[in-house]
């Protein structure tokens, strides 16, 4: 027998007065706005840290020698 959260738990069903699946859904209707807070404060933080990792890529592109730039110097050298 699989045992799951009983939407209308009787005495039969279940030893709680109140199922699982109330429980839950009551607790998050009841902290939605704490819910969505987190997660745009977690995508805030995501997005700050892709401008920064966007940022420090532009400047190492920036100040690394192209490929055809280091083959001249080195043809240079020899």
């Amino acid at each position: 027998m699989q045992r799951r959260c009983a939407e209308r738990p009787t005495s039969s069903n279940g030893l709680y007065s109140q199922g699982c699946y109330t429980k839950v859904k009551d607790f998050i209707e009841d902290n939605s706005a704490i819910i969505g807070g987190v997660c745009i404060g977690i995508l805030v933080v995501m997005l700050v840290n892709f401008g920064i990792a966007l940022y420090m890529w532009c400047a190492i592109a920036k100040g690394r020698p192209r490929r055809g730039d280091y083959d001249k110097a080195r043809a240079r050298d020899y």
